[in-house]
């Protein structure tokens, strides 16, 4: 499904979506030298994904070869493919630069059905502050699936964050997982 500007929820709706799941993934860099502006053009920028993303192969745009077109446009959905899981769609629900965004990832090859993330940026000062990245999920698509995906997710993450953080003038990052509540099988 392809989101366009009047069908972006508002922050409450797309808050709400998340709090229905687990949070299962924890991502943060502090980050020196750049603005939370600058954090976010890269983080924001789905061309870019493959500069960070440790299992991302190509990003397609759903209506534009070019990123600034795709943020200025009223579509607000691509295609990413990835090792492991596959095309995926991704839809950005809630779009607020350069503060935050809610997104969806869906794909016929994703094990994870109901995947919901945040990305966040805060500014601490001119060219400091924190990136966040929060994912959220409780259900998969097989029982290999609920034993794999959290001993493949939090190391994946963990080194997609390191190759990130050197985009955005990181001096600290970290990712906290939490699988102790069971995934369900869809």
């Amino acid at each position: 499904m392809t989101v366009v500007a009047d069908d972006l929820i508002s922050q409450g709706e797309a808050r709400a979506l998340l709090a229905e799941r687990s949070l299962r993934l924890q991502a943060s860099i502090e980050f020196s030298g750049k603005s939370a502006e600058d954090v976010f053009s890269i983080m924001g920028d789905p061309e870019r994904i493959t500069d960070w993303y440790l299992l991302a192969k190509s990003v397609r745009m759903s209506h534009s070869e070019d990123s600034v077109e795709f943020m200025k446009s009223q579509d607000k959905s691509f295609t990413v493919d990835f090792v492991l899981f596959g095309e995926l769609e991704e839809e950005i629900l809630f779009w607020d630069p350069p503060h935050s965004y809610i997104y969806r990832a869906v794909g016929p090859e994703f094990p994870i059905k109901d995947y919901y993330a945040e990305i966040a940026v805060a500014s601490t000062g001119e060219s400091t502050g924190t990136l966040h990245w929060r994912i959220y999920f409780d259900v998969v698509d097989s029982p290999k699936s609920k034993d794999l995906i959290p001993v493949i997710l939090p190391p994946v993450t963990e080194a997609s964050i390191q190759r990130l953080s050197a985009l955005v003038g990181g001096v600290s990052s970290g990712v906290r997982s939490d699988f102790a509540a069971p995934l369900a099988i869809e």
